[in-house]
């Protein structure tokens, strides 16, 4: 529904911000392939991992950038494995940042 469209919030306004995400791509990688299927894929097939990510995050900035033409305030691109010790820095690098940038930059 857009912002018009429920009852008491008219577009964006400071004193009720309206906030909505997309899901981490890294977990839907992960119940896509499994984790230890996903763990395996990073070293053994990572143009499978790419594949899958590829697929998500074009799936993911479409929806992000259906919710910013909603007139949202904010769309959080969640990133569960940030820091997380999960996965190598390198592998973020190469398997998450690049996807996630792509949906954040859809809807800048």
């Amino acid at each position: 529904a857009s912002p018009d469209s429920v009852p008491g919030i008219s577009g964006t306004s400071p004193v009720s911000p309206i906030r909505t995400g997309v899901s981490a791509l890294t977990l839907s990688a992960l119940e896509l392939l499994g984790p230890e299927g996903a763990i395996l894929a990073l070293a053994d097939d990572p143009g499978k991992v790419h594949a899958c990510l590829e697929r998500l995050a074009t799936g993911a900035a479409a929806l992000a950038l259906r919710q910013a033409s909603r007139g949202v305030d904010a769309v959080l691109i969640s990133s569960a494995f940030a820091g997380a010790g999960f996965i190598s820095r390198g592998s973020y690098r190469e398997f998450v940042r690049p996807y996630e940038e792509r949906v954040i930059q859809s809807v800048r």
